[in-house]
């Protein structure tokens, strides 16, 4: 945390908050400053995408946006079912067959496995 002239400000506690731009940020998102650093250690983004920020506010201070960053989806974890099938009959093909979408635990779309 810097004071208007970029200098460290330690001797106060100050409230920093992360929130995701266009995405959710999973974990602690809100932390007091300790000798004017705050170490987010255990944030989450679950939405696999490019060209994401991180955006640091802290009420009367002008915020700060990390850099852009990607992330990919996770392993494949999750079969969704993404077309039902429907009433069919008996030894004919389905008109509308299902279609099933592997997926990581953040409901991303998993190319490859």
């Amino acid at each position: 945390v810097l004071d208007k002239g970029a200098n460290l400000v330690s001797n106060q506690v100050t409230t920093i908050h992360v929130a995701g731009s266009g995405f959710t940020v999973l974990g602690t998102t809100s932390l007091d400053s300790v000798a004017g650093f705050v170490n987010f250690t255990n944030l989450v983004v679950n939405t696999a995408g490019s060209n994401l920020l991180l955006v640091f506010t802290s009420p009367g201070r002008i915020p700060a946006v990390s850099s852009t960053f990607s992330v990919t989806a996770g392993p494949a974890s999750v079969l969704r079912l993404t077309t039902q099938p429907v009433p069919n009959t008996a030894g004919l093909p389905f008109t509308t067959s299902p279609v099933v979408q592997v997926q990581d635990l953040g409901g991303n779309l998993v190319s490859t496995s």
